[in-house]
């Protein structure tokens, strides 16, 4: 049998929020890309590149052409 851990959804919330904290732009930019669909690359200070993909639903507004 698989062992499991039970997490509620405040857990899960607070420790998101602690690795988004620490973690370093590279992985900001690779879990972006994951979530709202795309690739999404760091691209300086405070500034990060979205490439949409198939998966992209709108987050940050209309891809431009």
């Amino acid at each position: 049998m698989a062992k499991t851990i039970i997490i509620n959804e405040d857990t899960i919330i607070n420790k998101i929020h602690d690795w988004l904290c620490e973690c370093d732009a590279d992985e900001l930019a690779r879990i972006t890309g994951e979530i709202f669909g795309g690739e999404c690359y760091n691209w300086g200070p405070d500034e990060y590149r979205l490439y949409p993909d198939e998966n992209y639903y709108g987050a940050f507004g209309a891809i431009e052409e």
